[in-house]
């Protein structure tokens, strides 16, 4: 369990870029990334009891920790936020759904049964296209610098050209 949590936390620290965007958020990560690999190392000197409890309390605090990261990111208005918490609301549906058909509350049906992998399907999907919006952010980013840069080359050669001629006719004063 607590493996998943530090695979959990390193992928939404990654993904929601914490370290730029919410520093204090990202020490925190950092600090439960930590304290999950003190959790993992724990089960072999902890009995099966303790180490279960604590694993429980863990999964809810980078439960909160991992909403929170999303509604910062939602805050300032970052773009990865937006389908990180689409796509983690896909999976709390899936598991809401799941959870209501265990108590009876929804009826037995091929959707409910399913509704965790529809979940985590959607996830995915929802994942890879932020993913792929980042790709074509960057894309479009390297090109606005491209363009900066060719022109800040076009600058710099009509400032060569400026500067030959202004040598060059100084010569012709100075030896005639």
């Amino acid at each position: 369990m607590a493996l998943s949590y530090i695979a959990g936390l390193v992928f939404t620290r990654h993904y929601l870029r914490t370290a730029h965007s919410a520093p204090v958020l990202d020490l925190i990560v950092l600090g439960e990334i930590w304290l999950s690999l003190l959790l993992a190392g724990s089960v072999f000197v902890l009995s099966y009891t303790i180490s279960i409890v604590i694993a429980t309390a863990m999964a809810s605090i980078v439960s909160l920790t991992i909403f929170a990261g999303t509604g910062v990111g939602l805050w300032r208005r970052q773009r990865p936020a937006y389908f990180f918490g689409i796509a983690w609301g896909m999976v709390m549906a899936g598991i809401f759904v799941y959870s209501m058909r265990a108590f009876a509350l929804l009826p037995e049906s091929e959707w409910s049964h399913w509704s965790i992998h529809a979940g985590v399907l959607l996830q995915v999907i929802l994942l890879s296209l932020g993913l792929a919006d980042r790709i074509n952010g960057l894309r479009l980013n390297l090109r606005a610098r491209l363009l900066d840069l060719r022109q800040a080359a076009r600058v710099q050669r009509h400032s060569d050209q400026q500067y030959r001629h202004l040598v060059e006719s100084t010569a012709d004063i100075l030896f005639s």
